[in-house]
């Protein structure tokens, strides 16, 4: 079971974990497996104000932290207000993702994944939900693997103007990312479904 710390200090998003190995620096990993024994790097999402942002490592070397740039975005490209945070090892290759549930306004939400391309960290949008299905201001994420694949999954959960709440289930799924609709509750009804 992967351990997760999400925590916001200073208006900045924090994700606890480690990186793996890759040229420059790894993936977003959030493992129990410790790059150093005994120590864990830290992962910042940080509002740098004027809806710019970046995502910055602090490595551990046991007693003290290194801050290593992993992404940055163009000024007035990126608005952190609008964006939740939370990691975990989606494709199963070892290795977590940082990911994002982006609000893109009218009752929709973007899920993108900050990926190693080779050469830098890229935001790649995986999915995007129906119009009216997530309501952004009750949208909470989770991670786990509740299918019992060996992959993580995003879980959504959001109530919906009518007094339903909504869970989507979003799992990485060659070529893509698949959504699942878990449940709609409403009251004590509760009608699963897919989408």
């Amino acid at each position: 079971m992967m351990r997760r710390i999400l925590a916001m200090v200073f208006g900045v998003l924090v994700v606890v974990g480690v990186l793996g190995v890759l040229p420059a620096l790894a993936n977003a990993a959030e493992q129990n497996v410790l790059s150093i024994p005994g120590a864990a790097n830290t992962m910042v999402l940080s509002d740098l104000g004027k809806k710019t942002a970046a995502v910055f490592n602090f490595v551990s070397d046991g007693s003290s932290f290194t801050k290593a740039l992993l992404w940055k975005s163009a000024k007035g490209k990126f608005d952190a207000r609008r964006a939740k945070v939370t990691a975990g090892d989606f494709d199963h290759d070892g290795l977590s993702d940082l990911v994002v549930l982006w609000n893109t306004g009218k009752g929709r939400c973007t899920l993108k994944v900050l990926k190693w391309t080779g050469t830098a960290f890229k935001w790649i949008s995986v999915w995007t939900s129906p119009k009216g299905s997530l309501d952004w201001a009750s949208a909470r994420m989770s991670v786990g693997d509740p299918a019992a694949t060996g992959a993580d999954s995003v879980l959504v959960m959001s109530r919906l103007g009518s007094g339903a709440t909504v869970i989507y289930m979003l799992s990485a799924a060659a070529p893509q990312w698949r959504a699942t609709r878990l449940l709609t509750a409403v009251g004590s009804a509760v009608a699963p479904g897919s989408v």
